[in-house]
């Protein structure tokens, strides 16, 4: 569990569960091509259904399970 969150639509006050987390692209059309994507962290709220963005991310820091595959193997 992450906490409660405040839906920024309906005022309801909702737990962050992990299960419900997901990553949505926070940027859209051709500013992804000038400025790159932006993602962030996304719940959905369980009254009213509108998207909550509370966190950003920033893909390429964590490593995957091949670089980690090569890196032991040298």
């Amino acid at each position: 569990m992450f906490g409660r969150y405040k839906c920024h639509a309906c005022g309801r006050k909702f737990e962050l569960l992990k299960d419900n987390r997901y990553t949505v692209s926070t940027r859209g059309g051709l500013s992804i091509l000038t400025n790159g994507a932006e993602y962030g962290d996304a719940f959905d709220c369980p009254r009213c259904g509108t998207q909550n963005i509370v966190g950003s991310r920033y893909p390429g820091t964590a490593i995957s399970n091949e670089e980690v595959s090569e890196d032991e193997q040298n």
